[in-house]
């Protein structure tokens, strides 16, 4: 064999290969479009109220710097963690942009959303998911302070202030 055949048949195999990643690639996110419509229709009780929020999220992503592979996955676990389906997005919104302006990732994103969502689930503020926030960048205690009038020794000690999720949920995304 000469070299130049085998380089040929390198080729092709490597073309292959490309080929067979891609189709891999569409199954896999043709897979996690169904499982994004089974998730929507339990969290939402509707295939009607499941299509409007998958094009809502089609039309948030088509106008932000954000995807929607990575929009879908924060929008289901804000509602899981009880916040109202049509707050999802300009939630979203916000702490994006907050993420973007401080020059961080998706993971941190990621990690904010959680943290905000235990707050949701907990009923109240806590030092732990305000901490979370804070180690990504944002200014949260500064935040609180501003707010709700918080002095520096109710901030020392969050937890017993008595903030509710709703409280601090709110001031936290207008801040």
């Amino acid at each position: 064999t000469s070299f130049g055949g085998l380089g040929k048949a390198i080729g092709i195999a490597g073309a292959a290969y490309a080929a067979f990643q891609s189709v891999g690639g569409l199954l896999k996110l043709t897979s996690g479009v169904e499982n994004a419509k089974i998730a929507f229709d339990t969290l939402l009780g509707s295939q009607e109220k499941t299509k409007q929020m998958m094009a809502d999220i089609e039309e948030f992503a088509a106008k932000t710097p954000f995807e929607k592979v990575n929009l879908t996955p924060l929008v289901q676990q804000l509602m899981g963690m009880g916040f109202e389906a049509e707050k999802t997005l300009p939630i979203v919104q916000v702490l994006g942009d907050s993420m973007s302006a401080l020059g961080r990732s998706q993971a941190d994103l990621d990690g904010v959303v959680l943290a905000l969502g235990q707050i949701q689930t907990k009923g109240k503020v806590s030092a732990e998911e305000l901490m979370q926030m804070a180690e990504r960048g944002l200014p949260v205690f500064q935040i609180l302070e501003e707010k709700l009038h918080l002095t520096k020794k109710q901030l020392e000690n969050v937890g017993a202030a008595g903030i509710t999720s709703a409280q601090g949920v709110s001031a936290l995304l207008t801040g």
